[in-house]
């Protein structure tokens, strides 16, 4: 499914660059991501770390499912999730953990645009962050 994105493909020169290194050469297997499927509910879980996923809008569903993570842990749990709208999957996800991050990334150009249309601003953070 993802074979093409690693040697011959978009990550070839990271790949060629890394191996360049000789305390890497042996160890290229370290460096492949370890990719799963995904759906929703407990994706990973061992006797230290519990991740567990959803989804959330960000783009149409027939492009690509994407999804905000619950991670927990002894001490700290966390919720991650880039740019999203204020729903109950990832106010669920997000609900009594320590630490939420809610990526956004855009480019500077964009920051004049950004305000105008952003499904998720300053008031909407507030209003999750006491739900």
């Amino acid at each position: 499914m993802i074979s093409h994105m690693f040697e011959g493909g978009a990550f070839a020169k990271d790949i060629e660059a890394r191996a360049a290194y000789v305390q890497r050469k042996s160890n290229l297997a370290a460096i492949r991501p370890d990719i799963r499927p995904m759906s929703p509910g407990v994706v990973y879980e061992d006797d230290r770390i519990k991740v567990t996923a959803n989804t959330v809008d960000h783009i149409p569903e027939e492009i690509s499912k994407c999804y905000g993570l619950r991670i927990e842990t002894d001490d700290p749990e966390i919720a991650f999730s880039g740019d999203t709208t204020p729903q109950p999957n990832m106010i669920e996800l997000a609900r009594d953990v320590d630490l939420l991050i809610h990526e956004a990334t855009f480019p500077e150009e964009a920051i004049a645009f950004r305000p105008l249309h952003d499904p998720c601003n300053n008031a909407t953070a507030t209003r999750i962050s006491i739900c």
